[in-house]
């Protein structure tokens, strides 16, 4: 019996150091980005923006106020990427940003009317 202790207790005392040697701890390698898309000359948001970021070809549409969010930006790989805004009617804008795991990067964009001969 008591041996039988003792060698439940070692393996548990084995299990227990191998388990916290091996574990990897957990880093959400994510980060967030936000931002409102405006009329250059109104100030006002602009709704159905089409937003894409690089790398990855993530899309989304702006709202009615002209807000727009990526809750799990994937930044494992790079922390370097490039945002463009495209809506029929506006010059496209791109903008270059670098974030880190667990930051918020807020990019407010202004979209100038495209000018007609």
């Amino acid at each position: 019996m008591k041996r039988t202790i003792k060698l439940f207790i070692a393996v548990f005392t084995l299990l227990c150091i191998t388990s916290s040697c091996t574990k990897e701890e957990y880093r959400d390698l994510t980060a967030t980005l936000s931002g409102t898309v405006v009329d250059f000359d109104t100030q006002q948001g602009l709704s159905g923006v089409l937003i894409t970021i690089t790398p990855g070809g993530q899309t989304t549409y702006t709202g009615l106020n002209g807000f727009f969010q990526y809750d799990k930006l994937d930044v494992s790989s790079t922390k370097q990427f490039r945002i463009q805004a495209q809506k029929s009617g506006y010059i496209d804008e791109r903008y270059d940003f670098t974030v880190s795991p667990g930051e918020t990067e807020i990019i407010n964009i202004a979209l100038r009317k495209e000018v007609n001969p």
